[in-house]
């Protein structure tokens, strides 16, 4: 989570020496890194759950299902 919070606040260090400050102190470091987890984890979730309706993984599971149902229908 430190590694996180980390990886990004560094690149502000260019732009903005102040932001040291912020990169030193460990409990704001902790605070965004497990904020910035939290909404990964939302995002993902929220992707998966789009790209397990799309129409595409649809057709898939059916076919998977269907085989799975009639094996003997795939030979012809």
């Amino acid at each position: 989570m430190l590694l996180v919070t980390l990886l990004a606040l560094v690149p502000l260090l260019g732009i903005d020496p102040g932001v040291l400050a912020l990169v030193l102190d460990l409990d704001f470091v902790a605070l965004v890194g497990s904020v910035g987890l939290a909404l990964l984890r939302q995002d993902v979730g929220m992707m998966a759950r789009r790209v397990g309706r799309s129409l595409p993984v649809v057709w898939v599971r059916v076919g998977l299902v269907l085989t799975r149902e009639a094996p003997r229908t795939l030979c012809a």
